[in-house]
């Protein structure tokens, strides 16, 4: 913690502070990050902390890279800005923050790595696709999302969606929701083997002149109809079904209106949060069929968000 923040507790105690933080992320030459595994959560996070007063603030992402990894940077190159109510923090100790952040890339540096104690239990290169998102710290999990839309592989199930959403929103101006399994991998950064590409749009499109735009496009796609009941389609062994969206409020209380959206790979969509799917798959536990093909899995998928939200 920075004096300054040290000072300011002081006065208020655990309150909320606005939090402005230079961070950087060391990659070595194999594409490998630099990662601590924190002493305050255990969990795993970048080098970084808060700005001195009339400190620059690719300074002070140097000076906490040099004081928790023991490294000094030599370029850096700017990432993104992390901030927004995701970011907002109570840390282990009660103190609150709302926190804006800077995050750079640093992939020229020199020095011995070595952890400061206080902060860090231990550090190690690690690759993107190792990356675990329930294992890193809280408020920073939308950088390393981040990173790995830009950096890391796509699956091919993942990268058909992007294609469907594209022409979604260019043919029909609809902003789909990726739903189910593939949808969580999205939302986790965690791969896990979704069979399907589930996708949720407005219901009017599911019946009427609006199922036969929608099956158009998907047979212009490249896709077969194969179960017209499910609003499934197939093409190169994979399925892709649509469902209405409306029925995600009924169906798990989630707010639709609410649901964030997303623009990646030229595409614009919608994925829930990790509360709205830990609403959804709750409710899908007790559904009947659910319960007795799926309820394992269902009861993984909640043990997985419930880890990821703690």
């Amino acid at each position: 913690m920075s004096g300054y923040i040290m000072d300011l507790r002081r006065i208020v105690g655990h309150r909320t502070l606005i939090q402005c933080a230079g961070s950087v992320i060391c990659v070595n030459e194999k594409g490998e990050l630099l990662l601590g595994r924190r002493t305050d959560n255990h969990r795993w996070g970048y080098a970084g902390g808060s700005v001195e007063i009339d400190e620059a603030v690719e300074d002070c992402a140097k000076r906490e890279l040099f004081e928790e990894m023991g490294l000094v940077a030599e370029e850096l190159e700017f990432f993104c800005v992390n901030s927004g109510p995701e970011v907002h923090y109570v840390y282990p100790n009660g103190d609150e923050v709302s926190n804006f952040e800077i995050v750079y890339l640093c992939r020229k540096y020199h020095g011995e790595i070595r952890r400061q104690e206080e902060e860090m239990e231990e550090l190690r290169f690690v690759p993107p696709e190792a990356i675990r998102m329930e294992e890193i710290s809280p408020p920073i999990r939308p950088v390393f999302r981040r990173y790995l839309e830009r950096f890391g592989r796509k699956s091919p199930k993942h990268a058909e969606f992007l294609r469907l959403a594209a022409l979604l929103n260019g043919a029909m101006d609809v902003q789909p929701l990726l739903f189910g399994s593939l949808g969580l991998e999205k939302r986790l950064g965690a791969d896990l083997k979704a069979d399907d590409i589930d996708i949720l749009v407005p219901e009017a499109l599911l019946s009427g002149a609006g199922w036969a735009r929608l099956a158009a496009l998907m047979q212009g796609a490249g896709y077969a109809l194969y179960d017209e009941h499910e609003h499934a389609f197939l093409r190169e062994g994979v399925s892709a079904a649509f469902a209405a969206i409306e029925s995600l409020t009924p169906f798990a209380g989630v707010d639709v209106k609410a649901i964030p959206f997303l623009e990646e790979g030229g595409a614009r969509y919608r994925l829930l949060t990790l509360e709205d799917y830990l609403k959804v798959y709750i409710a899908s536990s007790k559904d009947g069929y659910r319960k007795d093909v799926k309820n394992k899995k269902d009861e993984e998928k909640i043990a997985l968000i419930k880890r990821a939200m703690a």
